[in-house]
Order: C-alpha cells, then sequence, then structure tokens
C-alpha cells in the first residue's frame, strides 16, 4: 500500500482490442474503486464507486473473438460499471474482489476454465445484462 492508502495495481501484461490496457486502467484502495480511460481518438474520462454500495458482480468469459469482462453492479445505478480483463490493474480488481466476497473464488475458477459464459455472484439472482 502506497502512502496515501492505495494499492498499487500493475498491468496484467496481457493485450487486448486498441492494447486498451494501455488507454485503460483500474485501481482502488480500501474505500473506493477508481475507473479511468484515455481512448485513442475519444474523450478522456474517469468515474468511481464505493465498496460498500457492490452488489452483485458478474464475469463475463468470451470466446477467442472476444474481451472477458467485469461488470460490477452497485446500489447506485441500474447500469454496471464495466472493466475489461486486459485492462491494467483488472487482474487485482478480481482478486480483491474475492478477498472482499464480493465474487465467489470457486466461480471465479469456474470462468476461468470455460470456454463462454456469463459468472455472477451472488448467483440465484436472474442474470442482468451488462
Amino acid at each position: 500500500m502506497s502512502a496515501d492508502g492505495e494499492r498499487a495495481n500493475g498491468a496484467t501484461g496481457a493485450s487486448g482490442p486498441d492494447d486498451a490496457e494501455n488507454w485503460y486502467q483500474v485501481r482502488f484502495d480500501d474505500h473506493t474503486v477508481y475507473r479511468a480511460a484515455q481512448p485513442p481518438g475519444g474523450e478522456a474520462w474517469h468515474d468511481t464507486f464505493a465498496w460498500d454500495d457492490v452488489m452483485r458482480v458478474c464475469f463475463e468469459v468470451e470466446d477467442f473473438t472476444g474481451a472477458d469482462g467485469l461488470y460490477i453492479f452497485t446500489r447506485h445505478r441500474p447500469e454496471s460499471y464495466a472493466v475489461p480483463m486486459f485492462a491494467e490493474g483488472a487482474a487485482d480488481l478480481l482478486q480483491e474482489l474475492i478477498r472482499r466476497g464480493l465474487f465467489d473464488a470457486q466461480l471465479a475458477l469456474d470462468a476461468a476454465t470455460a470456454e463462454s459464459g456469463l459468472f455472477c455472484w451472488p448467483e440465484g439472482e436472474a442474470d442482468q445484462a451488462a
């Protein structure tokens, strides 16, 4: 953890469409998740959400033609916060979601070995579109 209380989140080393790990970042501290993007040819943006507001997490596994991603649903808006797994810090975010009990470790293993599918936690609720 750095002096300002943020955990350091490094790049995953994977590549994705337009090398998004170079322009899409996610990081977090003890209370907040921060997303930022500087898409090539597009307008830069950033947003945040609090860990305490997370209600449901889905991990979408795409076949080889798509990109895997996290969809994090909070109590403050109906749409999810999307994080592509090739973004800088995404793997660390998934580990933190598991550590905090916001995503199930076995479900993450099931997703990692699947060819495709939507894996949501907690289970049992109607699947939500990302």
